[in-house]
């Protein structure tokens, strides 16, 4: 297998929306059911990308950091029995524990896709969050200690120009 034109690195910049709601099948109509959390993001991955071959029409596989900049958080519908989880909530019981999302958070990205003669493209990735997204809900109450990262599955379509 040769290595001319099959090894590269991809920076990119995109824009993403990241985010839950409070719906559990087992607690509808409960305290917080109707909550929508909603992060939006710049984000900069940076991949490292290789051709599976030197055809013109082939697979390729990515990997490498991606590293995210919140723009705005949303939250409407916060439970009653935890304001804290909006973010312009302080609760003064708790001042130090609050749900706002962290503005940089960091994670890997994996990916593999099809380029059709290496000018559009068609790829699916995974980005696991390695950083805690929401480091003021660590002291919560009767919370869980388990930090909180993104996780964001996608799908791409891109256009190379020469």
């Amino acid at each position: 297998m040769g290595s001319e034109n099959q090894f590269f690195l991809q920076p990119e910049l995109t824009y993403y929306g990241a985010g839950e709601t409070g719906k559990d099948k087992n607690a509808k109509g409960a305290d917080g059911y109707n909550a929508v959390y909603a992060n939006n993001y710049l984000s900069v991955p940076i991949y490292f990308k290789g051709y599976f071959s030197e055809a013109e029409s082939e697979f390729f596989g990515m990997i490498g950091p991606r590293f995210n900049f919140l723009l705005s958080q949303n939250v409407k519908n916060a439970p009653v029995i935890r304001p804290y989880y909006d973010p312009n909530f302080v609760d003064p019981t708790y001042p130090d524990v609050n749900g706002k999302a962290s503005k940089f958070n960091f994670g890997l990205g994996i990916g593999v896709g099809y380029s059709y003669k290496r000018q559009l493209e068609l790829s699916a990735r995974y980005d696991f969050g390695l950083s805690n997204t929401y480091p003021g809900l660590d002291k919560e109450p009767k919370g869980s200690t388990k930090s909180k990262s993104e996780q964001v599955l996608s799908v791409t379509l891109s256009y190379i120009f020469n």
